[in-house]
């Protein structure tokens, strides 16, 4: 395998090369000097009085550092960093073991690695998302590569540090459905294992009365350190834990909260986010339509479609927009490998113009989690 990935990169260097700086630059615009305060305090979920929602990263730091919240900052500070560079990474590695090496696959990825992916990633720096999907692609790996028991334990690791892995991991797994001689019974057990454990993680996750309390004794405890001055840190540093939608929707019946979530998502600071989405399931409608398969199709834009169903329990639409790219991008890729069309005239004349635009773009997401306080800005307030 590694002499495969090596003779892929010699054969388009310079393309690979342009891939590379400009994923790199993508992480340096959006990477947070410091984690946000809510990501601190996510790392004080444990399994203090029972099982609770992404209570393994706080319980490891927990057995290591009991109540020392000062040493779980400094654990945080630096474990973050290792994890933004392993999901750079594994996304990395994911394209090149998938890939065939054909030139459009290459100029879809320089789109969505000039995107606002790895620029969140990156501003989310002490969130969960970049180990829980770094694990995710390492599984998706080991799946393409029919071993599943692997990809079952890497998943299943995953979804016990997030759950919401599973909306934007699934749906690549469940492409492989459509190859449906190829390994049916393992491919639809461990799918059907990995959706029973998320609704499992969920419904048992959920913190009752004295976890809550716990929680929030641990978080008003912590507040003079892992704070940073952020007003919002003892008022939302519990949210996640109690598994409750967003509190202006509580009142509301599901017809409006649907109406909610769709002015939420197509409101205008979304537009950046929201745009490349719409670009990506485009391309893989006119390219599934080429197989002149209505099921496929159908299918297949219900997989594109299938990570957007965050957004009806949460509210950070910048967010879970950029995180979207990564399914969208690798379910494409999966249908140009399989031959279902060629995006070639298309992607060589698009994708200079879409990375230019996407690379002068300033996302909000970096002013929303890292606070504009970013390790590009800080080069740059040196080089002055």
């Amino acid at each position: 395998m590694e002499h495969s990935l090596l003779k892929k990169i010699k054969e388009k260097k310079y393309l690979y090369i342009i891939v590379f700086v400009v994923g790199i630059f993508s992480l340096i615009k959006g990477f947070a000097i410091h984690p946000h305060p809510y990501a601190l305090s996510q790392y004080l979920y444990t399994y203090e009085g029972g099982f609770l929602v992404r209570g393994l990263l706080g319980q490891t730091a927990s057995l290591l550092f009991d109540a020392d919240y000062v040493q779980i900052k400094k654990l945080v500070e630096i474990i973050s960093i290792c994890f933004v560079l392993l999901f750079f990474v594994a996304i990395n590695l994911t394209f090149l073991n998938i890939s065939n090496n054909r030139e459009e696959n290459l100029l879809l990825f320089l789109i969505i690695v000039s995107g606002p992916l790895l620029v969140s990633i990156g501003s989310t720096r002490g969130y969960h998302d970049a180990l829980m999907l770094s694990l995710g692609l390492f599984s998706y790996n080991f799946f393409v590569d029919k071993k599943y028991i692997i990809s079952i334990i890497l998943l299943s690791i995953a979804i016990l540090i997030h759950e919401i892995v599973t909306v934007y991991i699934l749906p690549l797994l469940a492409l492989h459905l459509i190859d449906y001689k190829i390994d049916p019974l393992r491919k639809i057990i461990t799918i059907l294992f990995i959706t029973i454990l998320t609704i499992t993680v969920l419904i048992i996750g959920k913190a009752d009365n004295n976890q809550v309390q716990i929680l929030k004794s641990k978080i008003a405890e912590s507040t003079s350190v892992l704070s940073n001055g952020w007003e919002g840190y003892q008022k939302y540093g519990p949210h996640a834990a109690l598994r409750k939608p967003p509190s202006h929707w509580q009142s509301l019946r599901f017809k409006e909260r649907l109406m909610d979530v769709f002015r939420n998502i197509l409101h205008k600071r979304n537009a950046s986010y929201l745009s490349i989405n719409i670009v990506l399931i485009i391309l893989g409608i006119y390219i599934t339509l080429k197989n002149k398969s209505l099921f496929k199709t159908i299918y297949i834009l219900a997989l594109f479609l299938s990570p957007h169903i965050i957004h009806l329990i949460a509210w950070d639409s910048n967010r879970f927009l950029s995180l979207s790219t990564l399914t969208s991008c690798f379910i494409l890729l999966h249908l140009i490998n399989k031959n279902y069309g060629s995006l070639k005239k298309i992607l060589r004349f698009c994708a200079p113009v879409l990375v230019i635009i996407q690379i002068c773009t300033d996302y909000d997401v970096i002013e929303q989690y890292a606070g504009n306080e970013t390790l590009l800005r800080a080069v740059l307030s040196v080089l002055r």
